[in-house]
């Protein structure tokens, strides 16, 4: 199973792999887990409803969720702030976990697709 880790920090959620991570955090890819990773990474970052893929990676990766504080309170917070429109209508959208973990995994996932493509890779 391919294992990567999201950072939960204040106002943002970020994927490590094994390639940015310090080493030994992560075991090493095989080319074709890369591979698998990108083209799922790439599914969760496409216009329209994504929901399958992130739940698709949600339950077939080994998702380590990292925070040095409160993971739960600070990913609701992070969610909150990031996806505040439309929280008029709808407050109580973050109360559930799962929902916060849709959340950020698409917002660590758009930031790694999109920061990737601009730096060359």
């Amino acid at each position: 199973m391919i294992k990567f880790i999201i950072e939960v920090n204040f106002e943002s959620f970020d994927i490590v792999t094994y390639d940015n991570a310090v080493a030994g955090i992560l075991p090493k890819w095989s080319d074709d887990d890369r591979e698998e990773f990108e083209n799922d990474i790439a599914d969760c970052t496409s216009s329209g409803d994504c929901e399958e893929a992130l739940k698709y990676i949600l339950n077939s990766y080994d998702i380590k969720w990292a925070c040095n504080d409160n993971l739960d309170e600070t990913m609701r917070k992070n969610c909150e702030y990031i996806y505040s429109d439309g929280l008029e209508n709808e407050p109580e959208k973050f109360d559930d976990i799962d929902t916060c973990k849709l959340y950020a995994l698409w917002d660590a996932a758009s930031s790694y697709f999109y920061n990737k493509e601009e730096l060359g890779g």
